[in-house]
């Protein structure tokens, strides 16, 4: 539902023919709708259902999508939407808009909420039955998630106790540049210097757009000493619109159209900028930007010689491994300015840490919600707010947060392998390129790919 707001930014609505294609894919929400609540009315009659919690928040979040402004669908302007034209075409067309969404797009987020709140919210489960393991064959659903998310046979209990390790590396980190920074003895300490500490914020919206912009032109001047190959994408930095920052994170990425119409856009979010800690932006850029999903997918969508599906789709480890593991490039590249970044980029490493624990405790090893959320409050340094969106992630989406380290850890220690294997003809331009070079592959491929690369050295 989130992504309708995000629609016009991926579909242009500059001519006749993209405006109409618009207002076509709007009145189709009617049947996505239909068809959405067809599937959940079937869980409760298999007793498939989301936790009770979580059903609350989206009937709430629906109904306030109810009440937004035209406009606010149309983050790129309603009003602006087929600027080409003119006259009464022009004007025609922005009628389709506004028409599709009183008549289509605003009842059926009505009946789904209403759907929502009568025929699933009364069979939704308790508190003390949030994990996926409280719902039939809720084991092997999980192992199948862990599997299809990771790309790897790991079982839920190496990864939690190999999430407890990666938190235990990030916390001794955090507390050795927090002693620096902050002269705190204590990860608690640091972190909560971090978040609280007025300095750390940003004294407007526009100065969250500019440290980006720079952080993002920073990356580029530097990345042909990195990789071989760098796209011709340009990688645009814009602010979320207000409807869709509340409750939003940080950052994110929007990948460019195939036929380069659209570049990559890293969207920030800038609302409350007090709020927003500056030691973040620079492992975010790296992450969602450059060189991290901005070079992954934009290399990938003009791969020679791929079909569409593998130029075009992904495998979550694969992804999200690659954009952790350049927030630990990034450093490598220079682009952490100072132990504050560094500071960020930990504390973001350590979120993605205490996921394996927590996302393994919630499903496999009967923890609560409120376990679940102290032990992020006890590592990471995000707003309560933050931990209870987190957590209802985890809860519904089993296994997918997993992917991140997992896939990061393989890619560092494959560099590693190949480091070592080949010492001084190494080359990390190649090794880079390798790996962005054959697309979204499942983390037994991409090892396979590197030890061939590697055996060519022989």
């Amino acid at each position: 539902m989130v992504a309708l707001n995000q629609l016009s930014q991926i579909h242009p609505l500059t001519d006749a023919a993209g405006t109409a294609s618009f207002v076509r894919r709007l009145r189709a929400f009617g049947t996505f709708v239909e068809q959405d609540l067809d599937a959940l009315l079937r869980g409760v009659t298999q007793g498939r259902v989301a936790p009770r919690t979580s059903i609350e928040r989206t009937i709430a979040l629906v109904r306030q999508m109810t009440e937004q402004p035209d406009e606010e669908w149309a983050p790129t302007g309603v009003a602006r939407a087929a600027e080409g034209l003119s006259g009464a075409d022009r004007d025609a067309l922005v009628g389709q808009i506004h028409a599709a969404l009183d008549e289509i797009v605003r009842p059926a987020l009505v009946r789904y909420a209403d759907v929502l709140e009568h025929d699933v919210l009364p069979h939704g489960r308790d508190a003390t039955h949030e994990g996926v393991a409280s719902i039939p064959d809720g084991a092997a659903c999980y192992a199948a998630a862990i599997r299809f998310h990771t790309t790897t046979t790991r079982t839920a209990e190496e990864i939690h106790a190999l999430g407890e390790r990666e938190v235990g590396a990030t916390d001794a980190r955090i507390a050795a540049l927090g002693a620096a920074l902050f002269h705190t003895t204590t990860v608690g300490e640091a972190v909560a210097h971090a978040a609280a500490d007025p300095a750390l914020g940003y004294e407007s919206e526009q100065a969250i757009v500019d440290d980006a912009t720079r952080r993002i032109a920073d990356a580029n001047a530097v990345a042909p000493s990195f990789f071989g190959h760098v796209p011709d994408a340009v990688c645009r930095v814009e602010a979320m619109p207000p409807a869709e920052a509340r409750g939003a994170p940080f950052a994110y990425y929007l990948g460019p159209a195939p036929d380069g119409s659209r570049p990559g856009i890293f969207m920030v979010n800038t609302a409350e900028p007090g709020s927003r800690r500056r030691y973040s932006l620079a492992a975010l850029a790296a992450h969602e930007a450059v060189p991290g999903h901005h070079f992954q997918i934009s290399l990938a969508q003009h791969l020679p010689a791929m079909p569409m599906f593998r130029r075009h789709g992904g495998f979550t480890a694969y992804l999200e491994g690659w954009g952790l593991y350049a927030e630990r490039l990034a450093d490598e590249m220079g682009l952490y300015r100072d132990d504050l970044d560094r500071l960020g980029a930990a504390d973001l490493e350590a979120f993605r840490s205490a996921r394996l624990v927590v996302d393994t405790g919630l499903h496999a090893m009967g923890w609560s919600r409120t376990q679940a959320e102290a032990y992020m409050h006890a590592h990471t340094s995000l707003s309560e707010d933050l931990i209870r969106n987190e957590v209802d992630r985890y809860i519904n989406w089993p296994g997918q947060a997993l992917a991140y380290k997992v896939g990061q850890l393989e890619l560092l220690a494959l560099r590693a392998e190949a480091e070592q294997a080949l010492g001084a003809r190494f080359d990390r331009r190649a090794f880079h390129d390798l790996v962005l070079g054959i697309g979204p592959v499942s983390l037994p491929v991409l090892g396979r790919a590197v030890h061939e690369w590697m055996a060519s050295f022989r």
